[in-house]
């Protein structure tokens, strides 16, 4: 491969927790696994952040994430994690455990700064990329190698994020609407090919050489919003589909309870009796929702 480039997070008082899944993508499959985003652009100042489980390949340039042809590159570079003509880790990556990663960038200020759980670890200053490349890939692009490993929790912001920031919120799942954020991918599909942009945007991708089912695993619980010691969380349920379009199911022992749905402001969006075991969602806005039912049981969806 030839190479020629050198927040104020919104927080609700929702206190619950719902599983996560992430994205398994393997590099020795016949052909090249990734999710691609064909509508993005990158925004001229940004943060890329995700969680990782790197399982090992002995090559180099190993994507996290890369808008068309380097342009840019995020991802790993003989194994050293690299945003690439701007700023390189010095040590190897952890294998074979989660990690945090983060890279961020200001086309202004020609600054790039790399994270790993947390914190800064390499800095360079007086660089320039390229940052013109239209579409993007999870885990794989243009011309490099798949990704060895598990990603979860993709955000694409366009402002640097700092270091606090980044601290404060890697562990904690976002509402879609924080300042800044230009994408989001917590791969809480359960089925299917479709990854949906949990922002503003809109700008969904699909999977591409994988598996609708088996290509996803539950990873962890992630709170919403910092559980403080000795509070009780609700306990969690699911709906589905979710996303939902028209309608949701719940449970049957949830029948004829009376629910309220909250958008991530706490407005109550609609309000009503579970019949029939679902709930008509029509006349929502797109967005993040949380529904909240008479027993003080509380989850999160998307309506599309």
């Amino acid at each position: 491969m030839k190479k020629i480039i050198t927040i104020v997070a919104l927080l609700i008082n929702i206190s619950i927790s719902y599983s996560q899944r992430a994205l398994v993508f393997d590099r020795n499959a016949t052909l090249k696994q990734q999710v691609f985003i064909p509508n993005i652009t990158c925004p001229e100042t940004f943060t890329f952040e995700m969680w990782v489980r790197y399982l090992g390949q002995d090559d180099i340039y190993s994507t996290l994430l890369e808008f068309e042809d380097d342009a840019p590159y995020f991802g790993l570079d003989d194994q050293k994690l690299t945003l690439y003509g701007a700023v390189t880790m010095g040590n190897n990556f952890p294998i074979g455990e989660w990690t945090h990663v983060a890279v961020s960038y200001s086309s202004i200020s020609k600054k790039a700064m790399l994270y790993l759980n947390g914190k800064k670890v390499k800095e360079s200053t007086d660089v320039e990329i390229s940052i013109n490349g239209k579409g993007a890939g999870i885990a794989y692009n243009q011309n490099e190698n798949t990704f060895n490993g598990e990603i979860d929790e993709v955000r694409i912001w366009e402002v640097e994020r700092t270091e606090l920031e980044l601290k404060q919120y890697m562990n904690l799942c976002l509402t879609g609407e924080e300042s800044g954020l230009y994408a989001l991918y917590s791969f809480e599909e359960t089925v299917g090919f479709d990854i949906i942009d949990g922002g503003l945007n809109e700008f969904n991708g699909k999977m591409r050489n994988m598996d609708g089912k088996d290509s996803r695993i539950i990873r962890e619980q992630c709170p919403l919003t910092p559980i403080q010691e000795n509070q009780t969380e609700n306990q969690n349920f699911s709906v589905s589909p979710n996303p939902a379009f028209d309608y949701m199911s719940l449970p049957t022992q949830y029948e004829s309870q009376s629910f309220n749905i909250l958008d991530v402001f706490q407005n109550i969006a609609l309000s009503g009796k579970i019949s029939n075991n679902t709930i008509a969602i029509e006349n929502l806005k797109a967005g993040v929702y949380f529904i909240k039912l008479e027993n003080g049981k509380v989850t999160k969806f998307v309506k599309q």
